[in-house]
């Protein structure tokens, strides 16, 4: 990883992180932090998974990697952050972190086993999910909402998900 300060690229490796990054998992968040998804872990060569959050604090940034677990991803493909500071990881499954811990998303029940591609969160609050095989999932923050090729999408694979200026929604 590397990060531009005051003008010079400063390195930072962390030998335990796999390697595998996307750019549907690295997030900058309102509060600052960045957060960053790593997947394809090699756990015979001691590189884990998991999700890597960077925070500066008093002038110095520190980080967490909250290492995959029973709780927490293993190979996040997606990550993003709400404009309630919830957390959420993608994988196989969506995964969502208060702060302090991970837990699994379950209802609704498809997403306990949808390989999830992209994550987005609206200025709303709310969460879009583009999976693989099952389109676009919706949460208004109470509310889930699926959208497929019954709702007029050209296909249930979701690559990617933005927003424009002018408040439409796209999908890749």
């Amino acid at each position: 990883l590397a990060r531009l300060d005051n003008g010079r690229w400063k390195q930072t490796s962390f030998p335990q992180l796999s390697s595998t990054l996307s750019s549907r998992s690295v997030y900058a968040a309102p509060d600052g932090s960045v957060w960053f998804g790593a997947y394809r872990p090699k756990e015979k060569l001691g590189q884990y998974g998991g999700v890597l959050v960077f925070k500066k604090v008093g002038g110095q940034w520190n980080h967490t990697h909250y290492r995959p677990s029973e709780e927490a991803p293993h190979s996040p493909y997606a990550v993003t952050q709400t404009t309630n500071g919830m957390g959420w990881a993608g994988q196989t499954g969506l995964k969502q972190f208060d702060g302090t811990r991970w837990t699994q998303v379950i209802e609704p029940s498809v997403l306990n086993t949808a390989w999830i591609q992209s994550l987005y969160a609206d200025e709303t609050g709310g969460l879009w999910v583009g999976t693989r095989t099952h389109g676009i999932f919706h949460f208004d923050g109470k509310v889930w909402a699926q959208y497929s090729v019954r709702e007029g999408l050209p296909y249930n694979r979701i690559i990617d998900i933005e927003k424009d200026k002018n408040g439409l929604m796209w999908v890749s």
